[in-house]
């Protein structure tokens, strides 16, 4: 019984985060290994920002440089401290953009899995950092599944249903789609807003 709770509250938490709009996921990671960049002030501890712009001290997220060329983001939730969510990120400069590929690691319930099968999938966004606000704005599933039912040929996928997909195309693949896409707000629609916690 207790495994059916956790694996239900590690559903429901990253659920109401997302809100009604979630990061298009791909298989392989979106960057190469040359663009990679460690950014000054990434780091830290952010405070997600509600629809009012105003800091949820709930929820906060730690960013800690602590891999090679890369960043992990631990967040800690007041409502459920006994689950530990995680994310592996990399930032990378392609264009002059900054961009961000993150992946989800393994929910922990009091440091146990929350569920025995687990296939990681990698985000991108666009990344602001402006001192101590920071914005990431991701490429939108919604925007996605819409684009590749109208040309399935667009880029490499599997369709979970008609309003979801998973991208299949190799890294190189993934970098063009993603900058033949980065100026358009429309698909680059699911933001999160953050500040630094004072």
């Amino acid at each position: 019984m207790k495994s059916k709770l956790t694996l239900l509250a590690s559903m429901i938490l990253p659920l109401i985060l997302l809100a009604s709009c979630q990061p298009e996921l791909a298989l392989h990671p979106w960057y190469n290994e040359k663009e990679l960049v460690l950014e000054p002030g990434f780091a830290g501890e952010w405070l997600s920002l509600d629809s009012d712009g105003k800091p949820d001290t709930d929820s906060e997220f730690t960013i800690a440089q602590d891999i090679a060329m890369g960043y992990t983001i631990n967040l800690h939730d007041s409502a459920a401290p006994d689950l530990k969510y995680s994310w592996e990120a990399h930032l990378f400069r392609a264009n002059g953009q900054l961009f961000v590929d993150g992946v989800q690691q393994q929910t922990k319930y009091k440091g146990q899995d929350t569920v025995e099968l687990f296939v990681p999938g990698h985000f991108v966004g666009r990344v602001k950092l402006d001192g101590d606000k920071l914005s990431v704005k991701c490429l939108d599933d919604e925007w996605t599944a819409k684009a590749l039912n109208a040309n399935p040929a667009l880029i490499k996928h599997e369709m979970i249903d008609k309003d979801s997909a998973v991208l299949l195309a190799p890294t190189a693949e993934l970098r063009e789609f993603a900058l033949a896409h980065a100026s358009d707000e429309k698909a680059f629609s699911t933001n999160f807003d953050f500040v630094r916690k004072r």
